[in-house]
């Protein structure tokens, strides 16, 4: 398995797509990812830092006609077999995407318009994401199943998100080897904050992260920094992906830290 966070995460979520878009641009303001019509979109980008442990927005631009997303330099191709571009049965997704860079791991996600977003209603998600995991006994890092819940309008307007079963994983403790699982293995972030197309922490977030290693170890998250940076995808919000990250760094036992990519659709 490749090595998950050896340098920044990039996710990518569309801004106004109509106004970049060429003439071969059908008359709508969304694409799926799919879509070789023609058009560029310029797209917001968060970059998720495993060296701070903080999360960072920019710009880039996707071209629909070619597939490539370019962010200051070369253009970047969809990467088609990332556990970020399917849901759980190998579907790929419409309008969340994987990329193709070497040592780093990137997302290109085609967000849902504000108008278009669901209201008074509840959302489950259902997905993959990747994890880094790191406790006083070792790194484990691995692919999770992802349930992620939006409540809309009068539900709330907050997001939970659920990780369970990590498969395809490693253990890190001087030499790499295969990690055992064990089924304890759980990551759930509460209460994260909708704003429009987008959701981040908030006052009453919390996150637990549990049940790695052969101790079967729980990281003490009661003091730690929290930051996430999610987006909905898709006309109505179809779909969605996003990043959190757990510093726990810094507690007195138990201590920890968690890097979290995650995906999911209706």
């Amino acid at each position: 398995m490749n090595s998950l966070f050896r340098k920044p995460l990039v996710i990518l979520a569309s801004v106004g797509v109509l106004g970049a878009c060429s003439t071969t641009t059908p008359a709508t303001s969304y694409f799926e990812l799919s879509d070789t019509s023609g058009g560029t979109a310029t797209v917001r980008v968060v970059t998720l830092d495993p060296g701070t442990m903080t999360a960072s927005t920019t710009t880039g631009t996707y071209d629909y006609a070619t597939g490539t997303l370019t962010v200051g330099g070369p253009a970047i191709t969809l990467d088609a077999t990332s556990a970020l571009s399917e849901d759980q049965g190998a579907t790929a997704y419409s309008y969340v995407s994987g990329l193709n860079v070497t040592d780093e791991n990137k997302m290109v996600v085609v967000v849902t318009d504000a108008a278009d977003l669901p209201s008074d209603t509840t959302i489950v998600y259902n997905g993959q994401a990747l994890v880094t995991v790191t406790d006083a006994s070792a790194t484990y890092e691995g692919t999770m199943e992802s349930t992620i819940t939006a409540n809309f309008g009068s539900a709330g307007d907050t997001v939970t998100i659920v990780l369970d079963t990590i498969t395809d994983a490693t253990e890190t403790a001087g030499a790499t080897v295969a990690y055992v699982a064990s089924g304890a293995e759980d990551i759930t972030i509460t209460d994260l904050v909708i704003s429009g197309a987008t959701f981040t922490t908030g006052g009453s977030t919390t996150a637990v992260v549990d049940g790695f290693g052969s101790a079967v170890s729980t990281i003490d998250t009661s003091g730690a920094t929290l930051t996430a940076g999610g987006v909905f995808a898709g006309s109505a919000a179809d779909e969605v992906a996003g990043a959190a990250t757990v510093d726990a760094s810094t507690a007195a036992t138990n201590a920890g830290t968690a890097l979290i990519t995650f995906s999911g659709t209706q």
